[in-house]
């Protein structure tokens, strides 16, 4: 968890690079020092900094979603891609086209999957309406990918394993969904920056501590009255 005022983006700064930085040292300080990690990411932290980062310093391999520029068209015509494989859920289909490319500001070529929804519901739509483009460092062939390898987990080179990876940013904003559920309010009540970032702080590590206990020792059972009385208790306390 990181806690800034509202004007600034989730890709402010060093912000982004901080928390990951703090969550990689300590999956590997309590798991395991070789374990391959993939950071699955949105458009918003999709930079050139970003990645580097991600790659060369921290040693780790990343989805990040950007943004369809003309060049990423582009460079599909140029290099004549045609169809690298196809991804299909309950109502949906996705044709994927895997390739390099950069944006303009690039020094270097990133593997690069363009995906174009061609059944949605039932309704087939017409190609490039819902285009989404994804950046990854998967199938490199360097160190982490033979740790992969060895995982026996190399399966999540190929194509279609990446865009389903890439899928699941939509269902981690449900996270977001159930820890505001659990506040019961999208607004902070206190008018100090401070005194708001303790009583998030305080609030995030209640809901960790509340979903835990459902899932370790009370199953499925959610508890709704001592739900509604640790918030108020910590509303109280934030008072």
């Amino acid at each position: 968890m990181h806690f800034h005022s509202g004007e600034k983006i989730s890709n402010h700064g060093g912000d982004a690079k901080a928390v990951v930085a703090c969550f990689l040292k300590l999956v590997r300080s309590r798991y395991d020092e070789k374990i391959p990690i993939i950071l699955n990411a949105d458009r918003r932290f999709l930079s050139d900094e970003n990645l580097l980062y991600f790659g060369n310093d921290l040693k780790i391999k990343y989805i990040v979603i950007g943004k369809l520029y003309y060049s990423v068209y582009e460079t599909k015509q140029t290099c004549a891609v045609t169809e690298s494989a196809r991804v299909s859920a309950k109502y949906a289909s996705w044709i994927c086209y895997d390739y390099k490319s950069k944006l303009g500001r690039w020094e270097n070529y990133r593997r690069t999957i363009l995906t174009t929804l061609v059944a949605d519901d039932g309704q087939y739509v017409f190609e490039g309406i819902r285009d989404t483009v994804m950046y990854t460092n998967i199938g490199k062939n360097d160190l982490i990918d033979v740790e992969l390898r060895m995982r026996k987990q190399d399966d999540l080179m190929k194509t279609e394993a990446i865009v389903k990876l890439a899928h699941q940013n939509g269902e981690e904003e449900l996270n977001h969904r159930s820890i505001k559920g659990f506040m019961r309010r999208e607004h902070l009540s206190l008018i100090n920056f401070g005194m708001n970032g303790a009583f998030y702080s305080l609030m995030v590590i209640s809901y960790f501590i509340m979903e835990s206990y459902r899932y370790d020792i009370a199953n499925d059972i959610l508890i709704q009255p001592s739900r509604s009385f640790l918030v108020k208790q910590l509303s109280d306390l934030g008072k």
